[in-house]
C-alpha cells in the first residue's frame, strides 16, 4: 500500500487512496495532458565554476613553472 501522512486523510478531502502500483499507473494515464510553458535559462561564460577552476589552473601553473625556471 502507497502510504503518506500530510496532516489528514486525502480521502476525506476527496482525493483517492492508491493501494498498488497498477493504481498508481491508472490513475496517472486518467489525467489530461497538458503542455508546460518553455523556460530557456542562459548562464554568462563567466559564471561557470568549471572555467574560474581552468583559468586558476594555468594561472598557477605558469607561476610554479616561473619559480621553478
Amino acid at each position: 500500500m502507497i502510504t503518506a501522512t500530510f496532516g489528514g486523510s486525502g480521502a476525506s478531502r476527496g482525493g483517492q487512496v492508491l493501494h498498488s502500483a497498477s493504481e498508481l499507473r491508472q490513475f496517472l494515464r486518467s489525467l489530461p495532458a497538458t503542455r508546460g510553458d518553455i523556460v530557456v535559462t542562459r548562464t554568462p561564460f563567466w559564471d561557470r565554476a568549471p572555467i574560474w577552476l581552468m583559468i586558476l589552473v594555468c594561472l598557477s601553473l605558469e607561476w610554479v613553472m616561473r619559480r621553478i625556471g
